[in-house]
């Protein structure tokens, strides 16, 4: 599926690798390097981060 035009709908992607990145700004985030969709990123608040660590 053609994620960018069907945003509204869900997409299930492979992760092949994750991991936390702290943006310039101080804010946090976790890097997915998925099979089908290559590298995307969610924006996290420092709790969500240590639990997924």
């Amino acid at each position: 599926m053609d994620v960018l035009n069907f945003p509204d709908q869900l997409s299930i992607v492979t992760v092949k690798a994750s991991r936390p990145l702290i943006r310039p700004d101080g804010r946090y985030a976790i890097e997915l390097a998925t099979t089908e969709l290559g590298s995307i990123a969610f924006e996290v608040d420092e709790q969500a981060l240590f639990a997924l660590r």
